[in-house]
């Protein structure tokens, strides 16, 4: 069975199935639960996994980021031009900065500028079963 013979049409896009298929891309569903993840576990907010050397992320007004979400790719389904191991993070501004418009983060005028909100990846983590 095809994976994609699992998408869940409408009964009025049925007929156009076929065409709807050929522009289905792979994907990783997440589904969450309610539990007390470790440091280097996926989730969403709470506290971030970081190396022994690496330093929290701070804002540009130089206070910590809130971690917004972390993935731990050896809990992932591995895929093409992914990593098997690592750990993808992002984290935000924990406040609106009014006088510039940015929204946690976000500034329209420079959206690539990483100065109050931070994309990190580590290659390598280390698992502590104790934390």
């Amino acid at each position: 069975m095809s994976p994609l013979s699992k998408l869940a049409l409408p009964p009025k896009l049925e007929p156009y199935r076929k065409e709807i298929e050929k522009t289905c891309k792979p994907y990783i569903h997440i589904n969450t639960v309610m539990n007390g993840p470790k440091l280097y576990e996926s989730k969403f907010g709470g506290n971030p996994y970081l190396p022994l050397e690496a330093n929290h992320p701070l804002d540009s007004q130089g206070k910590p980021m809130l971690l917004m979400a972390q993935i731990n790719f050896s809990e992932v389904p591995s895929y093409e031009n992914m990593p098997i191991q690592g750990m993808l993070q992002f984290f935000i501004c924990g406040a609106d900065n009014e006088s510039t418009g940015d929204m946690y983060g976000l500034d329209f005028a420079h959206p690539t500028a990483q100065k109050d909100f931070r994309i990190v990846f580590y290659e390598d983590v280390t698992t502590d079963k104790k934390s």
